[in-house]
């Protein structure tokens, strides 16, 4: 249940993700390129966790729970919800461009807007229904 709910936030947050960060022309390519990397982690787990297993069952939890927050520390130091946000990236001109390019509003004003957990406006798309459908 725990991964359950950790995945089905983790996709939908990606994707708001690259909304932010990835120009409209490039975004299909690197949306299958991250998600991509999901599997490869998945089978490369599958190849990492009986040798972990033979140290002992909580050598799993703790070597991949330390993998998990070392990956969010260098996150939180170098990554950036939205381009404008990233000081590197305003200094460089890059995040105007990605600004220019993206199709997506201004990071603040999205912010700002309250929605409802589960927005209607999707409820009402007959696409949701037929992924709701095939699931």
């Amino acid at each position: 249940v725990g991964m359950g709910l950790g995945e089905g936030m983790m996709f939908p947050s990606q994707h708001a993700y690259s909304s932010f960060w990835v120009p409209t022309h490039e975004r299909a390519f690197l949306i299958v390129f991250m998600t991509s990397g999901q599997d490869i982690g998945s089978v490369c787990a599958n190849f990492i966790t009986p040798r972990l297993l033979e140290q002992g069952t909580w050598c799993v939890f703790v070597a991949w729970g330390l993998l998990a927050a070392a990956w969010a520390l260098v996150f939180s130091c170098l990554g950036a919800s939205a381009p404008e946000l990233h000081k590197k990236c305003v200094q460089t001109g890059e995040a105007a461009w990605i600004q220019q390019h993206r199709g997506a509003a201004n990071f603040k004003l999205v912010r700002q807007r309250r929605e409802w957990p589960c927005p209607g406006r999707l409820l009402r798309q007959t696409c949701v229904w037929a992924i709701f459908a095939g699931h």
